[in-house]
């Protein structure tokens, strides 16, 4: 961050705030009006003024390379399709009785209220 970043745009902020919403100095309208538009108009230049001077900065994030094809292949019941993974992959299923068993009697049922 540069001295105007730092000191200058606040320093902006405070004296309009301070000059032109509080009014300690009592001005009328159309001076403080003209001090609104002079503290914004120096403001925007300070800004213009930091842009210019960064003009190597990239300005927006660059979106992430996907892969151009992803093809996924399974066979058999519960065959997991597993994408973006480079290398090898060990997947575990268990095939135990209880995870192949039938279904719950209850389940879909709503709870029995008592």
């Amino acid at each position: 961050m540069t001295f105007i970043e730092k000191f200058l745009i606040p320093l902006c902020t405070t004296g309009f705030v301070a000059l032109v919403l509080v009014n300690p100095m009592h001005f009328d309208r159309k001076q403080r009006i003209s001090l609104s538009i002079v503290i914004v108009a120096f403001a925007y230049f300070l800004g213009h003024s930091i842009d210019i001077r960064r003009p190597n900065e990239v300005q927006s994030t660059p979106m992430p390379q996907s892969p151009a094809v992803i093809q996924q292949k399974t066979t058999g019941p519960g065959s997991p399709a597993i994408q973006g993974v480079q290398g090898d992959v060990t997947v575990t299923v268990d095939q135990s009785p209880t995870a192949t068993s039938k279904p719950n009697k209850d389940q879909g049922k709503a709870p029995e209220k008592k």
